[in-house]
Order: structure tokens, then sequence, then C-alpha cells
């Protein structure tokens, strides 16, 4: 019996050593992918380099933007702000700290790495321009 298993082995590493002489066919090449226009996603949308400048001479409307708060945003920073799966915004040591652009930045194109989606319409989002200016706002007012 042990001859039988030995000869088993011998004939299957044959060919294997076969298998690995015949050529094997090209495989394709990549697809090209065209280049995608507008700004490059980072990990972290503050990083960017194309990041939309917005005018902040007018301040958001922050009444507008606690009822958006509250249709859009609630469900994970919880009603009040305090946060459920997601982050507390009124205690945020980001938030006291972010610039009005950075809290811009980060609604519109989203954070990867935590999980929030981008929610402005030039990002895939909901929101224009303004209504995310109203959530600025209200954030602001979150933290006094």
């Amino acid at each position: 019996m042990p001859h039988r298993t030995l000869m088993t082995l011998a004939a299957l590493a044959g060919l294997l050593a076969m298998a690995g002489c015949v050529a094997n066919p090209q495989l394709p090449g990549p697809t090209p992918i065209a280049p995608v226009a507008g700004p490059l996603a980072t990990l972290d949308p503050r990083l960017s380099a194309a990041a939309r400048p917005i005018a902040f001479g007018k301040a958001g409307d922050a009444q507008a933007g606690g009822e958006l708060f509250q249709k859009t945003c609630s469900a994970c920073h919880g009603p009040e702000g305090v946060g459920l799966t997601a982050p507390s915004l009124k205690t945020s040591t980001f938030v006291a700290g972010a610039s009005d652009q950075e809290l811009f930045d980060t609604i519109a194109k989203g954070r990867i790495e935590t999980g929030m989606p981008a929610w402005s319409s030039a990002f895939g989002g909901l929101l224009s321009d303004t209504q995310i200016l109203a959530l600025v706002a209200y954030l602001r007012g979150l933290q006094k």
C-alpha cells in the first residue's frame, strides 16, 4: 500500500511539473479609466486641495439649520446633537476648533473614515450650499 501512495504522489508531481512548462495565455491588461472631473476624494475633507471655498459673509440661518438637523442629522447625532451612533456635536472638540469652512466641507463631502455620508448635492448628497450653511450656523449655536 505505501508503494501505491508513493507512485501516486510521484505521478502528481510529474503532472505539476509538466503543467508549469506549458505557456500560459497572456492575460488582458487593465482597462483604462477616464479621469474624473472635480475635486479628488480624501479621507479627511479638510485635506482636499480642491475644496470649494464658500463666501461666509452672510451667516447661515440657524433656525432653518435646526429644522434641517432634525430631518437629516438627528438619526445619527441625536435630536439634541449629543450623539447616538455618531459623535456628539454639542461637546465635539472638532466642531469647537474647526473653521466654518472646515465644518462646511465636512458636511458637504462627508467623512469616509467615520461613516458620515456626503450631504452636498455637488458630492451626490441632498443638500444645497445654503442648507449646509444653515447647518453650520446651527452647529455653532449647539456649542454655546
